[in-house]
């Protein structure tokens, strides 16, 4: 039986997708097209894995994204690629080991291509990339201590972003994190739960540019020379609740 198991367990899985659509100009209610209404855009996925070992699985995945369209007195276009990928991993006869890790990219970029307000059209040419990537990884465990079921997590997390831009405006380039680390113990007796955590998060945020004088009224940053952003903090959270999960002849 555990020969035709490992055998069942070693498998391969793969779907994909891809799609087009092609949006016309909007018809108002006289008949009347609206001009610069129209999308065309492409988009798509794709998923895989792969078991190993019977106790293992290895993950990867995709998400693509193009479109064209009109916004802000300019045809634009945005292109995003997301690309993602997994472990996880957890022997049959160790209940210490229980890991999972995941990680993952996505590259944005946007793109003012040209006006439709006649040759006034000064911001042609924008771009904005933002990179974002990340991971995160985590273990359980699960053992006895006497009669008390211990469950231990613990783990950690990271993700940041990067921007930069051309012909950017009051789009700013910068970076953003945030991160963390926890771990937390659920100590089970009888119907009681009693659980000890903490975890620490901490973000970052870092970037510079200006603000246009022609920059609406009420603008975040009122309008003027060049600025920066400098900012990071941190934050412990400890937690320790106790929960009771009553009999069923009680609920």
């Amino acid at each position: 039986a555990r020969e035709r198991l490992h055998a069942s367990a070693r498998l391969v899985g793969f779907a994909g997708v891809v799609s087009k659509r092609d949006q016309g100009n909007f018809e108002n209610g006289d008949g009347i097209r609206v001009p610069f209404t129209d999308r065309e855009t492409w988009s798509g996925l794709f998923k895989g894995y792969l078991r190993p070992t019977v106790d293992s699985k290895l993950s990867v995945g995709g998400v693509f994204y193009d479109s064209d369209f009109t916004a802000n007195s300019y045809l634009q276009n945005i292109n995003v690629q997301t690309f993602s990928m997994g472990y996880a991993y957890r022997p049959l006869h160790n209940p210490l080991v229980d890991f999972k890790l995941n990680a993952s990219r996505t590259e944005t970029e946007m793109t003012y291509l040209k006006g439709i307000a006649g040759i006034f059209s000064p911001s042609a040419g924008r771009r904005i990339d933002d990179t974002g990537y990340g991971f995160d990884i985590s273990n359980k465990s699960r053992f006895r201590w006497g009669a008390v079921g211990v469950v231990l997590d613990y783990g950690a997390e990271h993700f940041q972003n990067e921007v930069s831009t051309a012909l950017g405006g009051a789009n700013a380039d910068g970076e953003a994190s945030i991160g963390g680390a926890f771990t937390q113990a659920t100590f089970s007796y009888g119907i009681f739960d009693l659980i000890a955590g903490l975890r620490f998060d901490q973000y970052t945020l870092e970037g510079k540019g200006s603000v246009p004088a022609k920059a609406p009224v009420g603008a975040p940053v009122p309008p003027g020379p060049a600025f920066e952003v400098d900012q990071d903090e941190g934050r412990v959270h400890p937690k320790v609740p106790l929960a009771a999960q009553p009999p069923p002849w009680l609920q």
